[in-house]
């Protein structure tokens, strides 16, 4: 499962909880579940620009060695 379908996973599952007909939410799981949706969306996105950035230093470390 990749992570876009997990994050949406544990967000269709919180909202199923929270809206469902359980009458004890377990001390909130939905909230546990929708944070860790929202925690694992982040990492991605903050993953995603570490590794623009890399790719960027990496063509800056190319041109100086070719200038070389």
């Amino acid at each position: 499962m990749r992570d876009q379908e997990l994050v949406n996973k544990l967000r269709e599952h919180a909202d199923w909880w929270e809206n469902g007909d359980m009458m004890d939410p377990l001390g909130g799981l939905e909230k546990d579940l929708f944070a860790a949706a929202d925690r694992l969306e982040n990492q991605n996105a903050h993953i995603a620009a570490l590794q623009q950035e890399i790719e960027k230093l990496r063509g800056q470390v190319f041109d100086f060695v070719v200038d070389l």
